[in-house]
Protein backbone atom coordinates (compact mmCIF):
# COMPACT_ATOMS: atom_id res chain seq x y z
CA UNK A 1 0.00 0.00 0.00
CA UNK A 2 1.13 3.13 -1.29
CA UNK A 3 1.15 6.83 1.27
CA UNK A 4 1.14 9.85 -0.41
CA UNK A 5 4.59 12.43 1.31
CA UNK A 6 1.85 14.27 2.57
CA UNK A 7 0.34 11.88 4.09
CA UNK A 8 3.60 10.78 5.68
CA UNK A 9 4.50 13.52 7.08
CA UNK A 10 0.85 13.72 8.89
CA UNK A 11 1.61 10.48 10.79
CA UNK A 12 2.53 10.54 14.56
CA UNK A 13 5.32 8.75 16.11
CA UNK A 14 4.50 5.67 18.59
CA UNK A 15 6.13 2.97 20.30
CA UNK A 16 7.27 1.01 17.29
CA UNK A 17 9.72 1.84 14.41
CA UNK A 18 7.36 2.67 11.30
CA UNK A 19 7.96 2.70 7.80
CA UNK A 20 5.82 3.18 4.77
CA UNK A 21 5.89 2.94 1.46
CA UNK A 22 5.84 6.10 -0.68
CA UNK A 23 6.18 4.47 -4.36
CA UNK A 24 9.07 4.38 -6.68
CA UNK A 25 11.79 3.08 -4.20
CA UNK A 26 11.07 5.53 -2.15
CA UNK A 27 10.50 4.75 1.82
CA UNK A 28 9.70 6.92 4.51
CA UNK A 29 10.25 5.51 8.78
CA UNK A 30 9.17 7.04 12.16
CA UNK A 31 11.82 6.39 14.98
CA UNK A 32 10.05 5.29 18.30
CA UNK A 33 8.96 7.70 20.22
CA UNK A 34 11.78 7.34 22.92
CA UNK A 35 14.22 7.39 20.24
CA UNK A 36 12.97 11.11 19.23
CA UNK A 37 10.25 9.93 16.74
CA UNK A 38 12.26 11.25 13.97
CA UNK A 39 11.16 11.03 10.60
CA UNK A 40 13.69 9.70 7.65
CA UNK A 41 13.66 8.68 4.16
CA UNK A 42 15.18 5.39 2.66
CA UNK A 43 15.15 3.58 -0.51
CA UNK A 44 14.63 -0.01 -0.41
CA UNK A 45 14.48 -2.84 -2.89
CA UNK A 46 13.80 -6.86 -2.22
CA UNK A 47 17.24 -7.18 -0.85
CA UNK A 48 18.85 -4.13 0.56
CA UNK A 49 17.51 -0.93 2.19
CA UNK A 50 19.35 2.22 2.23
CA UNK A 51 19.06 5.50 4.48
CA UNK A 52 19.08 8.79 2.64
CA UNK A 53 18.83 11.07 5.38
CA UNK A 54 16.31 13.13 8.11
CA UNK A 55 13.49 15.26 6.99
CA UNK A 56 14.03 18.13 7.01
CA UNK A 57 17.94 18.14 6.20
CA UNK A 58 16.29 16.05 2.79
CA UNK A 59 12.60 16.28 1.20
CA UNK A 60 11.27 14.14 -1.39
CA UNK A 61 12.31 16.09 -4.17
CA UNK A 62 16.16 14.99 -3.35
CA UNK A 63 15.23 11.86 -2.13
CA UNK A 64 13.27 10.40 -5.27
CA UNK A 65 16.30 12.09 -7.26
CA UNK A 66 18.27 10.00 -5.19
CA UNK A 67 16.86 6.75 -5.91
CA UNK A 68 16.91 7.22 -9.81
CA UNK A 69 20.74 7.55 -8.96
CA UNK A 70 20.90 4.30 -6.64
CA UNK A 71 18.85 2.61 -9.29
CA UNK A 72 21.46 3.96 -12.53
CA UNK A 73 23.87 2.26 -9.96
CA UNK A 74 22.64 -0.84 -9.93
CA UNK A 75 21.73 -1.49 -13.76
CA UNK A 76 25.54 -0.82 -13.99
CA UNK A 77 26.61 -3.49 -11.72
CA UNK A 78 27.21 -1.51 -8.80
CA UNK A 79 26.23 -2.67 -5.52
CA UNK A 80 24.00 -0.41 -3.72
CA UNK A 81 25.70 -0.27 -0.14
CA UNK A 82 28.57 1.40 -1.87
CA UNK A 83 26.53 4.09 -3.16
CA UNK A 84 27.40 7.53 -2.36
CA UNK A 85 30.82 6.08 -0.84
CA UNK A 86 33.65 7.79 -2.30
CA UNK A 87 36.34 5.79 -4.55
CA UNK A 88 39.28 8.55 -4.73
CA UNK A 89 42.86 7.14 -4.82
CA UNK A 90 43.85 8.03 -1.06
CA UNK A 91 40.55 5.96 0.25
CA UNK A 92 42.30 3.20 -1.95
CA UNK A 93 43.85 1.16 1.25
CA UNK A 94 43.63 -2.24 2.59
CA UNK A 95 41.55 -1.01 5.76
CA UNK A 96 39.25 0.85 3.20
CA UNK A 97 39.18 -2.62 1.14
CA UNK A 98 37.76 -4.44 4.15
CA UNK A 99 35.16 -1.84 5.50
CA UNK A 100 33.77 -1.94 2.20
CA UNK A 101 33.60 -6.15 1.49
CA UNK A 102 32.06 -6.52 5.27
CA UNK A 103 29.60 -3.68 4.43
CA UNK A 104 28.61 -6.14 0.59
CA UNK A 105 28.07 -9.56 2.99
CA UNK A 106 26.13 -8.38 5.93
CA UNK A 107 22.72 -7.89 6.85
CA UNK A 108 19.44 -9.12 5.16
CA UNK A 109 19.78 -10.68 1.53
CA UNK A 110 23.52 -11.75 1.93
CA UNK A 111 24.58 -15.35 1.79
CA UNK A 112 26.77 -14.99 4.44
CA UNK A 113 25.62 -16.33 8.11
CA UNK A 114 25.44 -13.70 10.94
CA UNK A 115 28.16 -15.39 13.07
CA UNK A 116 30.36 -15.73 10.03
CA UNK A 117 30.22 -12.43 9.36
CA UNK A 118 31.40 -11.47 12.96
CA UNK A 119 33.99 -13.88 12.37
CA UNK A 120 35.71 -12.34 9.31
CA UNK A 121 34.85 -8.57 10.75
CA UNK A 122 37.54 -9.74 13.33
CA UNK A 123 39.47 -11.69 11.14
CA UNK A 124 40.18 -8.67 8.91
CA UNK A 125 39.78 -5.29 11.41
CA UNK A 126 41.39 -7.09 14.20
CA UNK A 127 43.84 -9.37 12.98
CA UNK A 128 44.99 -8.65 9.63
CA UNK A 129 44.35 -4.84 9.18
CA UNK A 130 47.00 -4.21 12.24
CA UNK A 131 49.44 -6.70 11.00
CA UNK A 132 49.42 -5.44 7.12
CA UNK A 133 48.47 -1.85 8.20
CA UNK A 134 45.64 0.55 8.18
CA UNK A 135 46.84 2.75 5.63
CA UNK A 136 48.95 0.34 3.30
CA UNK A 137 47.79 0.99 -0.27
CA UNK A 138 46.13 -1.92 -2.29
CA UNK A 139 48.09 -1.15 -5.00
CA UNK A 140 51.11 -1.97 -2.75
CA UNK A 141 49.84 -5.17 -1.90
CA UNK A 142 49.69 -6.24 -5.58
CA UNK A 143 51.53 -9.44 -6.37
CA UNK A 144 53.73 -9.25 -9.04
CA UNK A 145 57.06 -10.26 -7.60
CA UNK A 146 58.02 -11.73 -4.58
CA UNK A 147 58.99 -8.83 -3.14
CA UNK A 148 55.78 -7.00 -2.95
CA UNK A 149 52.19 -7.82 -1.79
CA UNK A 150 52.28 -12.00 -1.08
CA UNK A 151 55.91 -11.12 0.85
CA UNK A 152 54.07 -8.72 3.45
CA UNK A 153 50.77 -11.43 3.30
CA UNK A 154 53.45 -13.95 3.87
CA UNK A 155 55.08 -11.85 7.47
CA UNK A 156 51.20 -11.41 8.49
CA UNK A 157 50.70 -15.53 8.32
CA UNK A 158 54.11 -16.11 10.46
CA UNK A 159 53.07 -13.40 12.94
CA UNK A 160 49.55 -15.05 13.27
CA UNK A 161 51.35 -18.66 13.34
CA UNK A 162 53.57 -17.73 16.74
CA UNK A 163 51.94 -19.54 19.55
CA UNK A 164 49.46 -21.57 17.80
CA UNK A 165 48.52 -23.47 15.11
CA UNK A 166 48.40 -22.09 11.29
CA UNK A 167 44.90 -22.81 11.45
CA UNK A 168 44.00 -19.27 12.17
CA UNK A 169 46.50 -18.28 9.86
CA UNK A 170 44.56 -19.93 7.42
CA UNK A 171 41.63 -18.48 7.94
CA UNK A 172 42.52 -14.92 7.95
CA UNK A 173 44.67 -15.73 4.59
CA UNK A 174 41.18 -16.73 3.37
CA UNK A 175 39.17 -14.18 4.31
CA UNK A 176 41.81 -11.76 2.61
CA UNK A 177 41.70 -13.10 -0.11
CA UNK A 178 37.81 -12.85 -0.63
CA UNK A 179 38.80 -8.71 0.09
CA UNK A 180 41.54 -8.68 -2.94
CA UNK A 181 38.86 -10.79 -5.03
CA UNK A 182 36.58 -7.93 -4.36
CA UNK A 183 39.01 -4.97 -4.75
CA UNK A 184 40.23 -6.55 -7.86
CA UNK A 185 36.07 -7.13 -8.83
CA UNK A 186 35.81 -2.56 -7.67
CA UNK A 187 39.01 -2.18 -10.35
CA UNK A 188 41.17 -1.08 -7.39
CA UNK A 189 43.65 -3.58 -7.59
CA UNK A 190 44.84 -5.22 -11.35
CA UNK A 191 43.56 -8.54 -12.44
CA UNK A 192 45.88 -11.35 -11.36
CA UNK A 193 47.42 -9.63 -8.48
CA UNK A 194 45.87 -11.18 -5.95
CA UNK A 195 48.89 -11.50 -3.02
CA UNK A 196 46.84 -13.82 -0.87
CA UNK A 197 46.30 -16.96 -3.78
CA UNK A 198 48.27 -19.81 -2.77
CA UNK A 199 51.11 -20.74 -5.05
CA UNK A 200 53.00 -24.21 -4.67
CA UNK A 201 55.63 -22.78 -2.34
CA UNK A 202 53.56 -21.30 0.11
CA UNK A 203 52.21 -24.51 1.24
CA UNK A 204 53.16 -25.42 5.17
CA UNK A 205 53.54 -28.54 6.58
CA UNK A 206 50.46 -29.29 8.22
CA UNK A 207 51.21 -28.44 11.99
CA UNK A 208 49.79 -30.83 14.95
CA UNK A 209 47.72 -29.15 17.87
CA UNK A 210 49.75 -29.31 20.50
CA UNK A 211 49.18 -32.04 23.22
CA UNK A 212 49.64 -33.29 26.55
CA UNK A 213 50.22 -36.95 28.09
CA UNK A 214 47.58 -39.01 30.77
CA UNK A 215 50.60 -38.16 33.20
CA UNK A 216 50.12 -34.80 32.52
CA UNK A 217 46.54 -34.64 33.18
CA UNK A 218 45.98 -34.25 36.98
CA UNK A 219 48.07 -30.72 37.27
CA UNK A 220 45.93 -29.64 34.04
CA UNK A 221 42.84 -30.43 36.04
CA UNK A 222 44.12 -28.58 39.31
CA UNK A 223 45.08 -25.61 37.52
CA UNK A 224 41.39 -25.25 36.22
CA UNK A 225 39.78 -26.09 39.22
CA UNK A 226 41.96 -23.13 41.10
CA UNK A 227 41.94 -20.88 38.54
CA UNK A 228 44.33 -18.19 40.00
CA UNK A 229 43.90 -16.58 36.45
CA UNK A 230 40.39 -15.67 37.56
CA UNK A 231 38.50 -16.75 34.30
CA UNK A 232 35.04 -16.23 33.93
CA UNK A 233 32.44 -19.30 35.27
CA UNK A 234 31.33 -19.68 31.83
CA UNK A 235 34.88 -19.70 30.61
CA UNK A 236 35.93 -22.74 33.13
CA UNK A 237 33.01 -24.48 32.67
CA UNK A 238 32.87 -24.42 28.83
CA UNK A 239 36.73 -25.70 28.90
CA UNK A 240 35.20 -28.89 31.57
CA UNK A 241 32.92 -29.86 29.35
CA UNK A 242 34.86 -29.77 26.30
CA UNK A 243 37.19 -32.04 28.31
CA UNK A 244 34.01 -34.77 29.21
CA UNK A 245 32.49 -34.86 25.47
CA UNK A 246 35.89 -34.15 23.33
CA UNK A 247 33.72 -31.72 20.94
CA UNK A 248 35.57 -29.89 18.34
CA UNK A 249 35.51 -26.26 20.47
CA UNK A 250 33.28 -24.80 17.43
CA UNK A 251 30.69 -27.05 18.26
CA UNK A 252 30.81 -27.56 21.98
CA UNK A 253 30.33 -23.19 22.28
CA UNK A 254 26.99 -23.60 19.99
CA UNK A 255 25.71 -26.08 22.24
CA UNK A 256 21.67 -25.48 23.38
CA UNK A 257 19.65 -26.37 25.51
CA UNK A 258 17.27 -27.63 23.96
CA UNK A 259 19.14 -30.04 22.07
CA UNK A 260 18.39 -32.97 24.87
CA UNK A 261 16.32 -35.26 24.10
CA UNK A 262 15.93 -39.12 24.55
CA UNK A 263 17.72 -41.15 22.22
CA UNK A 264 16.55 -45.30 22.42
CA UNK A 265 16.21 -44.42 25.92
CA UNK A 266 19.54 -42.69 26.56
CA UNK A 267 19.46 -38.99 27.21
CA UNK A 268 21.94 -37.44 24.50
CA UNK A 269 22.20 -33.80 23.03
CA UNK A 270 21.43 -34.54 19.70
CA UNK A 271 23.39 -31.74 17.32
CA UNK A 272 22.58 -30.87 14.31
CA UNK A 273 24.39 -32.09 11.18
CA UNK A 274 24.66 -28.15 10.36
CA UNK A 275 26.48 -27.31 13.40
CA UNK A 276 29.48 -25.34 13.10
CA UNK A 277 32.45 -27.86 14.01
CA UNK A 278 30.84 -31.66 12.85
CA UNK A 279 32.37 -31.35 9.69
CA UNK A 280 29.33 -33.11 7.41
CA UNK A 281 29.53 -32.43 3.92
CA UNK A 282 27.17 -29.26 2.39
CA UNK A 283 25.77 -32.08 -0.52
CA UNK A 284 25.07 -34.37 2.64
CA UNK A 285 23.28 -31.93 4.45
CA UNK A 286 21.43 -30.61 1.96
CA UNK A 287 19.86 -34.13 0.44
CA UNK A 288 19.31 -34.84 4.52
CA UNK A 289 21.32 -37.94 4.32
CA UNK A 290 23.84 -36.48 7.51
CA UNK A 291 23.20 -37.75 10.48
CA UNK A 292 23.02 -35.29 13.83
CA UNK A 293 26.08 -35.94 16.34
CA UNK A 294 24.78 -37.81 19.43
CA UNK A 295 26.22 -37.23 23.20
CA UNK A 296 25.52 -39.85 25.66
CA UNK A 297 24.80 -37.63 29.28
CA UNK A 298 26.99 -38.71 32.15
CA UNK A 299 25.85 -37.91 35.52
CA UNK A 300 29.13 -35.81 35.64
CA UNK A 301 27.73 -33.67 32.46
CA UNK A 302 24.46 -33.48 34.44
CA UNK A 303 26.30 -32.14 37.58
CA UNK A 304 28.39 -29.39 35.43
CA UNK A 305 25.27 -28.44 33.65
CA UNK A 306 23.06 -27.75 36.42
CA UNK A 307 25.21 -25.53 37.94
CA UNK A 308 24.77 -23.43 34.35
CA UNK A 309 21.24 -23.73 33.91
CA UNK A 310 20.47 -21.40 36.86
CA UNK A 311 22.19 -19.02 35.12
CA UNK A 312 21.92 -19.58 31.36
CA UNK A 313 18.73 -21.66 31.26
CA UNK A 314 16.45 -19.03 30.08
CA UNK A 315 19.28 -18.45 26.98
CA UNK A 316 19.47 -20.20 23.80
CA UNK A 317 23.17 -20.65 24.11
CA UNK A 318 24.16 -23.11 26.87
CA UNK A 319 27.78 -21.36 27.45
CA UNK A 320 26.64 -17.69 26.38
CA UNK A 321 29.24 -14.99 26.43
CA UNK A 322 29.56 -13.34 29.82
CA UNK A 323 30.96 -10.15 27.97
CA UNK A 324 28.32 -8.72 26.00
CA UNK A 325 26.35 -9.03 22.63
CA UNK A 326 29.30 -9.43 20.36
CA UNK A 327 28.27 -13.30 19.83
CA UNK A 328 25.75 -15.03 21.17
CA UNK A 329 27.39 -17.61 22.82
CA UNK A 330 31.03 -18.00 23.97
CA UNK A 331 33.54 -17.29 21.05
CA UNK A 332 35.29 -20.75 20.13
CA UNK A 333 38.96 -18.70 20.92
CA UNK A 334 38.14 -18.56 24.57
CA UNK A 335 39.01 -22.21 25.46
CA UNK A 336 42.30 -21.83 23.94
CA UNK A 337 42.85 -18.52 25.28
CA UNK A 338 42.48 -19.82 28.93
CA UNK A 339 44.55 -22.55 28.30
CA UNK A 340 47.66 -20.19 27.52
CA UNK A 341 46.66 -18.06 30.51
CA UNK A 342 47.41 -20.67 32.65
CA UNK A 343 50.26 -21.15 30.92
CA UNK A 344 49.38 -24.02 28.11
CA UNK A 345 50.84 -21.76 25.48
CA UNK A 346 52.61 -24.34 22.84
CA UNK A 347 51.66 -27.03 25.42
CA UNK A 348 48.13 -27.57 24.74
CA UNK A 349 45.20 -26.54 22.65
CA UNK A 350 41.37 -26.95 22.83
CA UNK A 351 41.63 -29.17 20.13
CA UNK A 352 44.86 -30.89 21.29
CA UNK A 353 43.00 -32.20 23.99
CA UNK A 354 40.80 -34.95 21.52
CA UNK A 355 44.03 -36.52 20.67
CA UNK A 356 44.71 -36.97 24.83
CA UNK A 357 41.25 -38.80 24.35
CA UNK A 358 42.02 -41.31 21.58
CA UNK A 359 45.25 -42.27 22.82
CA UNK A 360 43.91 -42.49 26.49
CA UNK A 361 40.64 -44.41 25.49
CA UNK A 362 42.54 -46.88 23.38
CA UNK A 363 45.45 -47.55 25.56
CA UNK A 364 44.38 -46.72 28.96
CA UNK A 365 40.58 -47.58 28.99
CA UNK A 366 41.03 -50.03 26.53
CA UNK A 367 37.90 -49.29 24.21
CA UNK A 368 38.02 -50.06 20.44
CA UNK A 369 39.09 -47.84 17.80
CA UNK A 370 36.29 -47.60 15.89
CA UNK A 371 33.58 -46.61 19.15
CA UNK A 372 36.40 -43.73 20.21
CA UNK A 373 36.16 -42.33 16.47
CA UNK A 374 32.60 -42.54 16.32
CA UNK A 375 31.86 -40.29 19.58
CA UNK A 376 34.59 -38.02 18.15
CA UNK A 377 32.08 -37.61 15.46
CA UNK A 378 34.11 -39.16 13.17
CA UNK A 379 31.83 -40.83 9.84
CA UNK A 380 34.44 -43.62 8.97
CA UNK A 381 32.54 -44.12 6.01
CA UNK A 382 32.45 -48.35 6.50
CA UNK A 383 29.12 -49.26 5.45
CA UNK A 384 28.93 -52.62 6.88
CA UNK A 385 29.79 -50.92 10.63
CA UNK A 386 26.89 -48.39 9.84
CA UNK A 387 24.77 -51.01 9.59
CA UNK A 388 25.29 -52.21 12.99
CA UNK A 389 22.44 -52.09 15.14
CA UNK A 390 22.05 -48.21 16.39
CA UNK A 391 21.38 -48.42 19.55
CA UNK A 392 23.94 -50.97 20.57
CA UNK A 393 26.36 -48.27 19.21
CA UNK A 394 24.66 -45.90 21.44
CA UNK A 395 25.13 -48.43 24.26
CA UNK A 396 29.27 -48.58 23.94
CA UNK A 397 29.60 -44.80 23.20
CA UNK A 398 27.48 -44.18 26.93
CA UNK A 399 29.77 -46.81 27.96
CA UNK A 400 32.97 -45.01 26.68
CA UNK A 401 31.81 -41.55 27.79
CA UNK A 402 30.72 -42.61 31.78
CA UNK A 403 34.18 -44.36 31.96
CA UNK A 404 35.87 -41.27 30.11
CA UNK A 405 34.67 -38.95 32.73
CA UNK A 406 34.81 -41.21 35.81
CA UNK A 407 38.93 -41.16 34.71
CA UNK A 408 38.58 -37.24 34.59
CA UNK A 409 36.97 -37.13 38.13
CA UNK A 410 39.24 -39.72 39.18
CA UNK A 411 42.20 -37.38 38.40
CA UNK A 412 41.24 -34.47 40.23
CA UNK A 413 38.52 -32.67 38.15
CA UNK A 414 35.06 -31.16 39.77
CA UNK A 415 31.99 -28.98 38.40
Amino acid sequence: MTTSYKEFLRKPSNGKRQKFGLGGGLYGGIEPTNKGGGKFLFWKNSKYEKRLGSIPRINEKKARRMVLQIQDWIAKGNHPKLFGKTSQEKNHTFKFACERYLETIEGEGSSVKPITFLNYKNQLLNQAVPRIGADTKLKDLEWQDETKGREILLKMTKSLRKGRTGEQARKVLGVCRQVFDYAIDQGWMSRGTNPALHPKKWKQVKSHHPTITWAEVPQLIEDLNENKVEGFFETVLVVKFMMMTFLRVSTVVRLQWNWIEEVDGIRCFVIPPDTQGLKRTKTSIDEGSAPPHLIPMTPEMDELLGQLRNKTGWQEYIFYSPRGKTYPHIHEDVPTKHLKRLGYAGKLTAHGWRSVVLTVGQDVLKFPFYTIQRQMGHLLGDKVREAYDRSKILEERKEFLDTWTSALFEHGLVT
